[in-house]
């Protein structure tokens, strides 16, 4: 079924189970573990499911955190500062990354963005565009 590499393991884990004598060459656990749940000597399963349980909490936090937060938020003056002030904020940080590379795509990528921003006055159209235009022209 394992083929010839796991037979000997078997027959020591039979051996050791069936007999309860003690072998110095090995032990009974570690080829329990290595053999049940495929982890390497010296890792315990218990330490494995320890960690994945802190990573699956912090996980958990993480995403829920932010909606507390932003729930006990609501209505406040500094959110509605972000909400104002955030769309104009991701605009010029674009502006500032894609400056040193000044030529004509990005003096067009510029115009688009601005013309279209100010006739449908949406910010995430306006970014999508001018980002997209400037991402294709430069690497036409």
């Amino acid at each position: 079924m394992f083929g010839r590499k796991y037979g000997a393991s078997f027959l020591r884990l039979f051996f050791c189970a069936c007999t309860e004598v003690p072998n110095s060459s090995f032990r009974c656990s570690a080829y329990l573990e290595v053999l049940v749940f495929g982890l390497p000597e010296g890792i315990s399963l218990g330490y494995t499911v320890s960690i994945l349980l802190s990573i699956g909490t912090v996980t958990v936090l993480l995403r829920w955190l932010p909606f507390r937060i932003v729930s006990t938020l609501r209505g406040s003056s500094f959110l509605n500062l972000l909400s104002q002030t955030m769309p104009v904020g991701v605009m010029l940080i674009l502006v500032v990354y894609t400056a040193p590379s000044f030529s004509w795509a990005y003096l067009f990528s510029v115009a688009i963005t601005l013309a279209l921003h100010i006739w449908r006055k949406s910010a995430v159209l306006s970014i999508l565009t001018g980002t997209s235009l400037y991402m294709l022209l430069m690497n036409i």
